[in-house]
């Protein structure tokens, strides 16, 4: 099959995406700060009681920054605990019988 430019646009963006995010302290941190700044904008627009349009975009735009840097912050658990070989650990951990583990009280 042929791959089209958006197509491979489309699949290179998604590498970059995927090996950058998480990768980085700098700039978890600084998702961190500009998600923080935006709720706190938020809590400024509606305690000044602003318009309708203006609570709304302040609340899309701090929306928005928690959810980067919730995807920061997930990317960054996964790539630890595949470093790590947390998950194929647990995949490969044997599943021990109880039966064959404990004596049984009806044996004798």
């Amino acid at each position: 099959m042929r791959l089209t430019n958006s197509s491979k646009m489309h699949k290179e963006s998604r590498t970059w995406l995927v090996a950058g995010l998480g990768g980085c302290p700098r700039c978890m941190r600084w998702s961190l700060i500009m998600a923080a700044a935006a709720w706190l904008l938020f809590a400024i627009v509606v305690w000044h009681g602003s318009n309708d349009w203006l609570w709304m975009m302040s609340f899309c735009f701090a929306l928005g920054t928690a959810i980067w840097w919730l995807a920061h912050w997930g990317a960054y658990v996964g790539k630890r605990c595949l470093a790590e070989g947390f998950l194929a650990q647990q995949e490969r951990r044997p599943v021990a019988c109880r039966a064959e583990n404990e004596p049984s009280a009806l044996a004798v």
